[in-house]
């Protein structure tokens, strides 16, 4: 897959997993941003900017934000390397708050399951 278009993904993904309990924690967007400035997992890009975008979008979308993300995960053909950095990064976020919802398992669990 283009390096970008990953890049983008797994910020989405990032994302996705802090948003799916409908709570945005502190934490969690310190973990993003950490992952974005100091390892440069996203790429380069302006995570201030992308973090407000994505927060429009799902404000507008609702649920159906969530649904893209996962037919985006399911249409893409990812090496194995890339499965694993997704879901490196999932538990990553889901973890950050240090609590765990239901949401967050069932929500890791179709992640897993594309």
């Amino acid at each position: 897959m283009e390096n970008k278009q990953f890049n983008t993904l797994l910020l989405r993904t990032a994302f996705s997993c802090m948003a799916c309990d409908g709570d945005i924690d502190q934490r969690e967007v310190e973990l993003i941003k950490t992952l974005a400035n100091e390892t440069k997992l996203f790429g380069e890009v302006n995570i201030n900017n992308q973090l407000n975008a994505l927060l429009e979008e799902i404000n507008q979308k609702g649920h159906q934000f969530l649904k893209d993300y996962f037919k985006e995960l399911n249409s893409i053909d990812l090496s194995k390397e890339e499965e694993l950095k997704v879901i490196r990064v999932s538990l990553d976020t889901i973890n950050a708050d240090d609590v765990i919802e239901y949401s967050e398992i069932k929500f890791f669990k179709i992640i897993r399951s594309k």
